[in-house]
Order: structure tokens, then sequence, then C-alpha cells
């Protein structure tokens, strides 16, 4: 393998502005990209000015031989993508071969069905990178705020409970993000994500069901216990402290060097504006 074919990384691409931050970080770096844009999540217009193709879900086979055609030695992940029920594929034969495995993988949860996914593409020769490999400027690298709100004490206490709540429910396979509020655990994460969650405690308050007696919680986001971060990288952006700012809370809280903040500059300006904290934490 040449120099030129060590240096080809394939970012295999789901929604939001992720997947372009990552393909340009990895261009900046002298990396050639290509762009396998997953259908019904990722544009390919969205990429202007790089080799892009769009690929089914099912599409497995159709994936792995243009990684191959372009000498792709590395992929990445990253974008939101809907896991799709079984059936709902349509898998052209290079998936069909692996159809077994998949099959038991979606019984696993995330988590099993994403490593089952990095093996069946690790098996051909490809590794399967995390995109901070890529793009670490995504993470934030030192623990402190991130804007300029701060948060009181009461904040400080829910955000620790908040990082305990997730540790304990790691075994069980759900939540990377929870709702702390007034001392105690009001919205864990689920299938639905955490623009959804939140839109659950924005509609808790508003039918009284959830009162903002000192200082209306905060959200904690962090991977859970053993989360792989090659494939599943938890992040936040501009949406997620539009729809926590809607749901009555202080503020975010992340974990250091382990979830990704898109659009930084605007997350934290409108941070900012609405009057919340963002801070990482050890």
């Amino acid at each position: 393998m040449t120099e030129a074919q060590r240096s080809r990384v394939a970012v295999i691409a789901g929604s939001g502005t992720l997947p372009l931050h990552v393909a340009s970080s990895a261009r900046a770096a002298g990396r050639e990209v290509f762009i396998a844009a997953l259908s019904g999540s990722a544009n390919p217009s969205d990429f202007h000015g790089f080799d892009c193709r769009s690929f089914g879900l099912g599409q497995l086979g159709g994936l792995i031989k243009a990684l191959r055609a372009r000498g792709v030695s590395q992929a990445s992940f990253i974008g939101a993508v809907v896991r799709p029920g079984l059936m709902d594929i349509r898998p052209d034969f290079g998936l069909i071969k692996h159809w077994s495995a998949l099959s038991d993988a979606f019984g696993k949860g995330d988590d099993g069905l994403l490593s089952a996914i990095i093996g069946i593409v690790e098996a051909q020769g490809i590794s399967v990178i995390s995109a901070l490999t890529l793009a670490p400027d995504l993470a934030i690298g030192q623990p402190g705020l991130i804007g300029a709100v701060k948060p009181n004490a009461h904040a400080v206490s829910e955000i620790r409970l908040g990082f305990e709540l997730i540790e304990a429910l790691s075994r069980f396979d759900v939540g990377q993000c929870v709702v702390v509020s007034d001392g105690r655990p009001v919205a864990i994460e689920g299938a639905e994500g955490t623009d959804a969650m939140l839109e659950r405690v924005t509609e808790m308050r508003r039918i009284g069901r959830l009162r903002r007696e000192t200082g209306g919680g905060v959200l904690v986001k962090t991977p859970k216990r053993g989360q792989s971060l090659r494939i599943d990288i938890p992040a936040i952006g501009p949406q997620t402290v539009r729809n926590a700012a809607a749901a009555g809370l202080q503020g975010i809280a992340i974990s250091v060097g382990t979830v990704l903040v898109a659009e930084r500059a605007e997350a934290i300006r409108l941070a900012d504006e609405l009057g919340l904290f963002i801070e990482a934490v050890s």
C-alpha cells in the first residue's frame, strides 16, 4: 500500500453538520477523503467538492466495494442515523452474507449492533476509527466552563448526580443523557434521542408536573461505561441548547474529551444569550 493510499479515509455520514466538519478536518490534515452519505440521513449536496456517493442502510456490499476501489484503509462513522427495524433494511448481497450475525446483534441493544457492524467492516481490512481521531477539536479538551454563564451550587450538585446516574445505568445499555431537576432525575434518554427527551421535559413544565424551584435543573451528557467511541460518540449543538432553554434548564454538562460539540461558536453564543451554562467535566 502506498503512502497516498494510507492517507485515504472514508467518512460514513449521517445527518447534521458533524460529518462535513470531520471530513474538512481530515482533508486539512492531508488525508484524501471519501464521503459515504447514508440515504435518508445525509444529503450528498452538503459535501460539495468531496468524492461522495449515497448508500442505503442495506448496501454494505456496495459500500465495501466503493471503499476498496478507492484504496480506503480507515473509516469513521459520524452523524445521526435513525435505527431501522430489521425488516425495513433492504440488503444487498454483501449484507446478506452477514445477515445472521446482524440479526443476532439487533437483539443486543445499540452497543451490540454497533460492535457487529465494526466487526464486519474491519473483517474487510478497513479499520474503523473514531471521528475524534480525525477532528479532535470537536470535543472539549479541558474541564471548565465554555461560555460566560456559571452554574450555581445546586446545579453543581445536580451535575454530579447526573454523571452518577449514567454510570449506574450503563450496564442496561440505556441513556447517554439525563435531566436532573430539584435534586432528582426527571428524564432519561431512551431510543428517542436527546431532543425528544428534552421535549418531554418541556411538556412536563407546561402541565405543571415539573416545577422550577431550585434553578431549573441540568442536562448531563456523557458516554455510557464501555461505549465504543469509534462509531457512537455523544454530541450536543445549538439545537440542544435551544431545547434545554425551552425545557427551563439552567445548563448543560458534558464529559471532557468524549462529547462532540457541533457548531461550537454558535452553541456558546446561544447559551450565553439564553442564560445557560455549558460546562465540561473531567
